[in-house]
């Protein structure tokens, strides 16, 4: 397969995904009232959240939950106004908010790499990262 058409491979993210700190009562009850399809809580932690030394640059390992909603920006918004404003690359649609899947530094630091490695952004498709 041609590079150019890789942005076709593996699933649909969710268009909805937001990480958050806990969930207070104020969310719960948003939760409650949407008008979303559906809403999807996850709790992480585990070996994610234990991450070694030398552990990729995945960001937010720390954060307990998350929400996944099937539904429209608007049913989505009173949900996301709890959020941390990260997210996870893997759950990520809008790849506009391809940086708040990481850590401020490690974004920093994969945007210099690619300044090294890629410095006309040739691998650009899907969460790209622009050369710092």
């Amino acid at each position: 397969m041609p590079y150019a058409e890789t942005e076709s491979l593996g699933g649909t993210p969710p268009r909805h995904f937001h990480l958050f700190a806990d969930l207070p009562d104020a969310l719960i009850a948003a939760i409650a009232g949407s008008d979303a399809a559906g809403i999807e809580v996850r709790h992480w932690g585990g070996a994610m959240a234990r991450p070694a030394a030398d552990a990729g640059p995945v960001g937010h390992r720390d954060v307990p939950f998350s929400l996944t909603i099937d539904g429209s920006a608007a049913d989505a918004a009173p949900l996301a106004a709890h959020s941390t404003g990260g997210s996870f690359l893997n759950f990520l649609h809008d790849t506009s908010r391809t940086a708040t899947a990481y850590t401020p530094e490690n974004h920093r630091r994969l945007r210099e790499i690619k300044r090294t490695y890629d410095p006309r952004n040739v691998f650009h498709r899907n969460h790209n990262i622009r050369p710092a």
